[in-house]
């Protein structure tokens, strides 16, 4: 069981990766996560980073695209194995969890409930940023996002303003 988790919306800043972009079948998605080359790539580079993991989910049902990264300091320019790529930017529902990764789609989970009774819709995209030894789940933290559909502004009908009035003008 996971503890209680304190969920929020937060705005989300710009953050970097160097990552690895896959389609993957969500039942293959935890090996394909553990065994992807990002950090061998990064190391080869040797681009400067934070230690922290980062795994962006782009939608789907049976199948998902996902950049498996790493967060680095600066932009750097991509080839055919590692992309320089972003987080979306934006209003986000977030939470944090500590612990083993495997308790993770119950956050997934408790976050999209939070939010449908909230009635905030979801974006179709979301990530994980995760940092601590994989093998200490006690020290492994992670902290899930997932981006929200802004409501579409609605145009407001212009005030109409009176013509101007030769009468009117002072003489």
């Amino acid at each position: 069981m996971i503890p209680l988790l304190d969920i929020g919306i937060i705005e989300v800043a710009p953050l970097l990766l160097a990552a690895v972009r896959d389609r993957v079948a969500l039942s293959a998605l935890s090996d394909a996560i553990s065994n992807s080359p990002v950090w061998e790539r990064v190391r080869e580079r040797g681009l400067q980073h934070s230690g922290r993991n980062v795994v962006i989910y782009w939608g789907g049902e049976e199948e998902v695209t996902v950049d498996i990264g790493v967060e680095v300091t600066e932009p750097f320019c991509g080839d055919d194995d590692l992309q320089c790529v972003a987080v979306p930017t934006g209003r986000a529902v977030t939470a944090t969890h500590t612990g083993p990764d495997h308790l993770l789609p119950h956050v997934h989970e408790r976050i999209r409930s939070w939010s449908a009774e909230g009635e905030r819709k979801l974006a179709g995209v979301h990530w994980e940023v995760s940092q601590g030894e994989p093998d200490d789940p006690a020290q492994r933290q992670t902290q899930v996002f997932y981006l929200i559909r802004e409501p579409t502004a609605r145009a407001t009908p212009r005030k109409k303003w009176p013509r101007f009035n030769e009468r009117s003008r002072p003489a």
